[in-house]
């Protein structure tokens, strides 16, 4: 959806997909389909989650505050996602 100064990414636990929680990607390079990294949950665990979408938005018109989002850690190495899917 266009470019602009944040990308916000909705991401779902594996097994979950469409549940979208947003999160904020400072690079900018995550796409759907992607897994990354991100703090999930009551305990803020660091875990696996898949990447269902992709929104740019301006500082104006963000969803939420990007100061208040969580934000994608790192894209999952491909070793990370074969180990995690069992392959």
């Amino acid at each position: 959806h266009g470019r602009g100064k944040y990308a916000f990414v909705g991401v779902s636990p594996l097994g979950y997909e469409g549940c979208n929680y947003w999160y904020l990607d400072e690079g900018g390079t995550v796409k759907k389909g992607d897994f990354v990294w991100g703090r999930m949950g009551r305990r803020n665990l660091e875990q696996i989650v898949t990447v269902d979408s992709v929104r740019h938005f301006g500082g104006e018109n963000a969803p939420y505050e990007p100061s208040s989002v969580k934000r994608v850690l790192r894209i999952a190495t491909d070793e990370e996602v074969n180990e995690l899917l069992g392959k």
